[in-house]
């Protein structure tokens, strides 16, 4: 049995617990309205994307002619991301996507940013660590990650994701 109902709440979990369709409101404002998926995949503000579990970060795209693009982001880091485009972007990242080390790492991840710890919050089982960056990000890690790595308020760390986790519209 289906039945229409409406749920306010302000906790993302309930929301995205029970709903088929979500209605964002922000300073009494509908900003957004749509699935989890459309939300996440395409927020339109910051607080829509941190409600659904990624980052927002937005700039200005110029195609680096191998098939990539770089956006330079209003903060001034250069992200880099799959496909050629130019002109306004904005680029979503996961926050699951993103690795966190306490030393620069050598890979193939093109995007990396330093900066330190600003809050930890509990998060199913792990904990939901935003980092004081330029762009700022928030990163979902295990509990054994951060228990590991000593992440702590104020600890220096590197941000690392590939040009392939980051999706641009």
């Amino acid at each position: 049995l289906c039945v229409p109902a409406l749920l306010v709440t302000h906790e993302p979990s309930e929301a995205v617990w029970f709903a088929d369709q979500l209605l964002v409101l922000e300073r009494g404002k509908l900003v957004q309205a749509g699935t989890l998926e459309a939300l996440r995949g395409w927020p339109a503000t910051p607080y829509v994307a941190s409600f659904t579990g990624v980052n927002l970060f937005r700039g200005i795209a110029r195609c680096a002619g191998d098939g990539t693009s770089v956006v330079k982001t209003h903060e001034g880091a250069e992200l880099t991301v799959l496909g050629e485009c130019s002109g306004p972007a904005s680029v979503v990242v996961d926050q699951d996507a993103v690795t966190l080390s306490r030393q620069e790492a050598q890979s193939s991840a093109r995007n990396r940013l330093r900066g330190s710890v600003e809050t930890i919050m509990p998060s199913a089982g792990g904990f939901l660590v935003s980092i004081a960056c330029a762009p700022p990000l928030t990163v979902r890690i295990t509990a054994r990650s951060a228990a590991e790595l000593e992440i702590s308020p104020g600890a220096q760390v590197f941000a690392t994701f590939k040009a392939g986790e980051a999706r641009v519209y």
